[in-house]
């Protein structure tokens, strides 16, 4: 995991925005920042990728929906647009995915929040 001083400090606050909601709604939900704002070379016209991984209770059909409108309103009062990937603990951990090169990569460069 990346620290946060190596990430692009506007995208940090968009993104410790979109956490604090999230976890408002799902309070032990692992978040992380990736992607171009996390190893700080964002451009301009980026989006703020964030990986939001939920307990294995959670229907993913109803919180995903919740966790999409949160994106977009904290997206749109910042200017930005917010890429959440949502999965369920079991659906990364118990599953191939979890040596997918996206899970690497995520793990190995992202920003936990």
């Amino acid at each position: 995991m990346r620290t946060e001083k190596e990430v692009d400090p506007s995208a940090l606050a968009v993104a410790k925005k979109f956490a604090e909601r999230i976890r408002a709604l799902v309070s032990d939900a692992k978040i992380i920042l990736y992607g171009s704002a996390a190893r700080g070379n964002m451009e301009e016209f980026s989006d703020i990728d964030v990986y939001v991984e939920l307990p294995d209770f959670y229907d993913t059909g109803f919180i995903e929906g919740q966790i999409n409108d949160i994106a977009w309103e904290i997206g749109f009062e910042n200017d930005k647009v917010i890429q959440a990937v949502i999965y369920r603990k079991s659906d990364v951990w118990e599953t191939p995915r979890r040596s997918s090169p996206y899970i690497k990569a995520l793990h190995s460069e992202g920003v936990l929040l």
